[in-house]
């Protein structure tokens, strides 16, 4: 019975949604204007960097802190659904990691058990390490976890970072970022953990990845697993004395693969400036998108650019005529560090821009885009939402997902007299994802049962003969598993028979039925 009123919640949440405003923020999150902020530290900056959404709606963070002793601090908060610090998490609503000299956290992910897992990396006086942490819903360190909630391993090089963590299907954690040796180009890093916390030596002999791609600087700032089991690696590099957007694929065994861009790495030259990808993802039709930013023609500055890749590495010039899309939405600096894809296809950029006066520095922006790769007009009137500017306060957002509801969450920080504080904005996207669907000529949806656990029966209506195809997403756009490849349905009542692959882990989900004329949404829960 639990189940069933937290479903008929879910969807009648995504009915209200239908009528809500593009781009607005969500008054009833924070303060009334969409915005939560928290010191870690009294008097310490922070940050946040890592962003994910439990299935009850609370709403955890992770990032670094400066700590009292002036040493840089991995974390994680939660927040309820309100934007409130939830308590009982941790009795206080915050952890903050405690290592030896100094720790930072990435990115952060809500587990199928509703475990909570931290991933980055952390240093002391032996060398630099890649880390993962493990909390119990509680806020406990959960000790399956390498027998202390946490784990690391030691990379040899002189610099590491890591920027990003994805989780496997099958419970392996893998962390991205760079390594480097100091006396030679920068590499991208690749690490993947058992779901123990021991290094899985079936990915490239011993759990880690080095490879060199480009000639100087570079990093992997996502990671994505694609259903096949295949790993893209997306960043930068550079190449002709410049950073382009890069993506470097691998085999599930950590080699690379051959088949994609001929050599596993694929470079999208957005100008003839330093170009950055911060995150990825991959569509239903296995289409790669990038998000960042590229140097623009208009304004000689830096903007929110998008560039979209097929299945083997090449452009996509089906996407704004070259695979490439620069935004122009001030006249100065503005980058993206985020990006989702909403069931219907539009894609979102998180970021920061400079709002009229550059002295005043960054405030967070978001921006939405069509799948042809122009502003979406809907979308708070002209296609972007940038926060209200004074000269108190600067704010970025550095990751964002979206909520079973519809509306978008992001973190990144917010600036309170001097200090950066770690931040949670919510905003509205207007977002139509009813059982009924947003494309008319679909009609007559009904999928059950719901929740599932393997196996459901999709039914529908046509109103005319459509290639169809069904796959099921994520709540970022990534693409879990295609369901039904395209097929040709006739006009009329449909029943499909679907089955979900047995390692789809439980979990809020959406499934795709996409045609030429569009796309319907039926959001889909999995117990």
């Amino acid at each position: 019975m639990k189940t069933l009123l937290l479903l008929s919640s879910f969807l009648f949440t995504f009915l209200v949604s239908m009528f809500a405003q593009d781009g607005a923020p969500d008054p009833a999150f924070g303060g009334g204007d969409g915005l939560a902020y928290q010191p870690i530290f009294q008097g310490k900056p922070s940050q946040g960097y890592g962003i994910a959404v439990q299935q009850d709606q609370k709403i955890v963070i992770s990032g670094t802190t400066v700590g009292p002793d002036s040493n840089g601090h991995a974390f994680v908060l939660r927040y309820q659904e309100n934007g409130d610090l939830d308590n009982s998490f941790n009795g206080s609503g915050i952890i903050v990691v405690d290592q030896p000299i100094h720790s930072s956290s990435a990115a952060v992910k809500i587990q199928p058990d509703g475990r909570i897992l931290m991933g980055g990396d952390y240093s002391d006086s032996t060398g630099q390490y890649v880390a993962i942490f493990r909390f119990t819903q509680n806020g406990v360190p959960d000790n399956t976890l390498d027998g202390d909630g946490r784990a690391s391993a030691f990379i040899n090089n002189k610099y590491m970072d890591i920027s990003t963590m994805a989780l496997q299907q099958d419970g392996k954690i893998l962390l991205g970022g760079y390594a480097s040796r100091g006396d030679e180009a920068d590499s991208f890093l690749v690490v993947r953990f058992l779901s123990n916390g021991t290094l899985d030596q079936s990915f490239d002999g011993d759990g880690i990845a080095i490879t060199g791609v480009g000639e100087d600087y570079t990093d992997v700032n996502s990671l994505v697993v694609q259903p096949d089991g295949k790993i893209l690696a997306t960043g930068y590099a550079t190449f002709n004395g410049n950073e382009d957007f890069t993506v470097v694929r691998y085999n599930a065994n950590g080699t690379l693969d051959h088949t994609f861009s001929g050599d596993g790495i694929a470079h999208v030259t957005v100008s003839d400036h330093d170009d950055r990808v911060y995150s990825a993802l991959i569509q239903p039709d296995s289409k790669i998108v990038d998000g960042g930013f590229g140097h623009n023609n208009i304004t000689g500055k830096r903007s929110f650019a998008i560039a979209r890749l097929n299945h083997d590495g090449t452009p996509d010039n089906s996407f704004h005529g070259d695979g490439i899309a620069v935004l122009h939405i001030t006249d100065y600096s503005d980058q993206a560090f985020s990006i989702l894809r909403q069931p219907d296809g539009k894609y979102v950029l998180g970021g920061s821009v400079n709002a009229g006066n550059p002295s005043f520095g960054f405030v967070m922006a978001l921006a939405r885009i069509t799948e042809d790769g122009v502003l979406d007009h809907t979308f708070d009137g002209d296609g972007f939402y940038i926060y209200p500017l004074n000269n108190s306060f600067e704010s970025q957002i550095n990751a964002c997902t979206l909520q079973s509801d519809g509306k978008i969450v992001s973190t990144g920080n917010f600036r309170v007299g001097p200090l950066n504080q770690v931040m949670a904005f919510r905003t509205l996207t207007g977002l139509s994802t009813s059982n009924q669907g947003v494309d008319q000529f679909i009609k007559e949806v009904t999928i059950y049962p719901n929740p599932v656990t393997d196996n459901m029966v999709l039914k529908y209506s046509l109103d005319q003969k459509e290639k169809i195809s069904i796959s099921i997403c994520d709540i970022m756009g990534n693409t879990i598993d295609q369901l039904l490849n395209r097929t040709e349905r006739n006009s009329g009542n449909h029943e499909e028979h679907l089955s979900l692959h047995k390692d789809l882990v439980p979990g809020s989900y959406f499934i795709m039925m996409e045609t030429e004329r569009g796309v319907n949404v039926i959001p889909v829960l999995k117990e």
